[in-house]
Order: structure tokens, then sequence, then C-alpha cells
């Protein structure tokens, strides 16, 4: 569908041969289509991947998401498997291996303290540091 906009403007000026103000008119005709073809993505496929490998149940997506909002600005993730396992209402087993899992599948990383997430994956809400985070990740991912 092609919509055509006309925008017009009229304002009054001094015309310097006779002295007199003057009625001046500005017309602009502007057409575009109103369609979101060629549109791009805002996400990452490699997440849709590690949801595939990680995803076994509706609880796992239950865990996931709770994981992810635990997820601080800094890209870090430091629980206490015990006690988180027990809020989530899962065997502490459990919450071990989806860890593990998401490991795997390159979601999060194991640090001395706790776990760093993927910041190509996901971005935490009022994230710090974006661009620095993801070259950190590149160069981790390396070594």
């Amino acid at each position: 569908m092609i919509r055509s906009v006309t925008r017009s403007i009229t304002k009054q000026i001094l015309n310097e041969d006779t002295g007199e103000i003057e009625p001046f008119k500005f017309v602009e005709d502007s057409r575009f289509k109103n369609s979101f073809k060629k549109g791009w993505r805002m996400y990452y496929t490699d997440y849709d991947d590690m949801l595939e490998k990680v995803i076994r149940s509706s609880k796992d997506v239950a865990m996931l998401h709770y994981l992810k909002e635990k997820i601080n600005r800094d890209f870090e993730l430091n629980i206490n498997i015990t006690k988180e396992s027990a809020r989530m209402k899962v065997g502490r087993n459990k919450l071990s291996t989806f860890l593990s899992r998401l490991v795997d599948a390159n979601f999060l990383c194991r640090t001395d303290v706790g776990f760093k997430s993927n910041p190509f994956m996901y971005i935490p809400y009022m994230a710090n540091n974006i661009k620095e985070k993801q070259e950190e990740w590149k160069y981790d991912s390396k070594i």
C-alpha cells in the first residue's frame, strides 16, 4: 500500500523590491510504502539454538526465565543453588543439571564466584558496558 502525504507551510515574507509583506506557500508531497518487508531481527539465532538444546519441559522454561531475571547489570549470575532450587520448587540436582546445560549451550560461562551470561544472547535490563562485555566474551571464548 502506497501512501501519500502533502505538507504545506504558509508564511509571510517581506518583498525587498516593493517593501510589502506577501504570503509565501511551501508545498511538499511525499509518497512512501507502509510495510515491514526487508526488516531485521532483534535477536541472535544462537539464542534459538540454545533454547533447542536446553529446554526439555515447561519447568525448564520457568527456570530459564527465573535465572534470566537474576542476571545483574554486569552480566553476572551469582546464586546459591540450594536456596534458589528451594525457591523454584525444584530439586538441587535438577537446577545444577540445568545450569550445566546452559553452560554447554554457551549461554553461561562459569566463573570463580558464579556465572557470566553471554552478551550476544541476552542483555539484562539497564546493562552496563554492553560493547565491552561483548569484546570480553569474544576474547574469553578464544582461550
